[in-house]
């Protein structure tokens, strides 16, 4: 699928589990940043497996940092599998120039998020420490700096600096559990999505060959068929059963917030099931066109005919019209073309 439709598709889909993250600021107590942080590692790990597509748009150009440190990580599932499996390490070539490779499997997105989410940790400890080492002021210099300091006065720093160290401490393990959740989470979204396209992927790579796929086409040469319409349907289906767990989450949370955890696993198995019957629906082949968007434009092939804001007459249609082949018109002739008086 598209960097578009995997974000989007993710999103829906993970609506209820970012509405939980922010009760569970309210019901346990957790810092207000997880509840941040889990969104936007889901979006980052919605993309991350097309780390090997090669200098695609999405990607490529838009997050090319997250390309960069991708690149490194592919090569680390490869190594890794070689250090512990020597009979894989003749697979270089499939598991890391080709697309939809490593990456593209549940090896290659726990070890690319468990990497990434270690990376993120220790810089995020390191400034935690520094922070620590930088003090409060509250306790005084002089008594530091004395040669002869007051016993209490450093039990006191003691104490004070074991207390920050370990808060820290559970702070760097939450914010390491909530980028991997997130990371995972996306990656394995995306696994889903790309599950239900024509070419598949290998989950089980490089344990097994074995491909599963559906039978969405997200580009098609098909000059009267448009693009397949199922991921836009995959979109609003999560996004209708997203909002009623999501809804059915804030009502526990209000009324029984001691149920909490059993309607969380209520609402992952209405999504689970949601995920079920829309990979069904992308198994369906597309006969008769009943998955695409017929194109209307039966004279005149191109982008909307909406004009830009500044000179509108420079922008041109292509005409695949018998006796206008080859000719192109601009937006305010387009409707003399399609009426036949061009």
């Amino acid at each position: 699928m598209l960097g578009k439709d995997h974000v989007r598709i993710t999103v829906a889909f993970s609506l209820p589990f970012i509405i939980f993250f922010f009760i569970a600021v309210v019901l346990t107590g957790i810092p207000i940043w997880a509840a941040i942080v889990f969104p936007v590692c889901l979006i980052i790990g919605s993309l991350l497996p097309d780390a090997d597509c090669g200098g695609k748009p999405t990607l490529y150009y838009e997050f090319y940092p997250i390309y960069l440190a991708m690149k490194p990580i592919n090569l680390f599932a490869y190594l890794t599998m070689r250090l512990f499996f020597r009979k894989y390490a003749g697979r270089r070539r499939e598991m890391l120039r080709a697309h939809r490779g490593i990456l593209h499997s549940l090896t290659g997105i726990f070890l690319s998020s468990a990497v990434l989410a270690v990376i993120f940790s220790l810089v995020c400890s390191v400034f935690a420490f520094l922070v620590i080492a930088a003090g409060d002021g509250s306790v005084p210099g002089e008594y530091i700096l004395s040669g002869d300091p007051a016993p209490e006065i450093v039990l006191s720093l003691l104490i004070q600096i074991s207390d920050d160290i370990l808060n820290a401490l559970t702070e760097i393990v939450i914010f390491f559990l909530t980028v991997f959740i997130g990371l995972f989470s996306g990656q394995f979204m995306h696994l889903y999505e790309d599950s239900c396209t024509k070419s598949g992927i290998r989950w089980f790579l490089p344990f097994s060959g074995f491909r599963i796929s559906g039978h969405i086409r997200t580009i098609t040469d098909d000059d009267d068929a448009g693009p397949d319409t199922r991921p836009a349907f995959f979109r609003q289906t999560f996004l209708r059963t997203g909002i009623a767990g999501s809804l059915l989450l804030l009502t526990v949370q209000a009324v029984r917030p001691e149920q909490i955890l059993s309607a969380l696993a209520a609402v992952f198995l209405i999504q689970a099931g949601a995920a079920v019957y829309l990979y069904l629906i992308a198994r369906e082949r597309p006969e008769k066109r009943k998955w695409y968007q017929v194109r209307k434009r039966r004279i005149i092939r191109g982008r909307s005919c909406r004009p830009p804001v500044f000179r509108p007459e420079k922008r041109m249609f292509p005409v695949k019209d018998g006796c206008l082949s080859g000719s192109s018109v601009s937006c305010k002739d387009q409707l003399s073309v399609r009426s036949g008086h061009g």
